[in-house]
């Protein structure tokens, strides 16, 4: 996941990445289970912003085009809705972190 803005927070600065994505991990289980993902909102906006622009790309132009947006849009989307979403993991990080430290 693209939660880059997580790993720069002060409260897990000084641990290593491998603690950090596991508190991050954590902390991303935590959210989910008061904030679900709405799926069928997020595979409107796959559908609508990737794979029918695609779909008109490889209709007009060539299968490599249409690839690279698919890939290319996929990943900046995922980027996106993960950083619309930080602010409702960010609560969950203090405890994630005790949860974490106290089972290594």
């Amino acid at each position: 996941m693209f939660y880059f803005t997580l790993y720069d927070d002060p409260e897990i600065k000084g641990y290593s990445s491998w603690v950090k994505n596991k508190i991050i991990h954590k902390a991303v289980n935590l959210s989910r289970k008061e904030h679900p993902l709405n799926l069928q909102k997020r595979l409107a906006i796959l559908i609508g912003a990737v794979f029918l622009p695609a779909a008109t790309l490889y209709y007009f132009f060539d299968f490599d085009i249409a690839l690279s947006w698919t890939v290319a849009l996929t990943m900046i989307l995922g980027i996106k809705l993960n950083s619309l979403e930080t602010p409702y993991i960010k609560p969950y990080l203090t405890e994630a972190k005790a949860q974490v430290i106290q089972k290594t």
